[in-house]
């Protein structure tokens, strides 16, 4: 049950506000932050693409993905990427 628990609170954090999330799951942030909340592999190949499509694009590069640089793929495409 906590790993299920676990899992729905960082995948529901990704996308709400951290203070939406816990109400809705009933516990306080300060729970959230030292037992739910951690960094999960998607994540850091996230984090890890972006680096590489900046270096690739050159020093001036934006850091957030736009016309410049094009959409970023899915988490999907990046854990296929890392994974295979």
């Amino acid at each position: 049950m906590v790993n299920l628990r676990k899992t729905r609170q960082i995948e529901l954090t990704d996308i709400h506000p951290q203070h939406v999330v816990c109400a809705w799951l009933g516990n306080s942030e300060d729970v959230a932050k030292k037992h739910y909340l951690k960094v999960t592999d998607g994540h850091m190949a996230s984090g890890s693409l972006i680096t590489t499509v900046q270096k690739k694009a050159g020093p001036k590069a934006s850091p957030k993905a736009g016309p410049e640089l094009g959409p970023l793929p899915s988490l999907d495409d990046v854990m296929v990427s890392v994974s295979g």
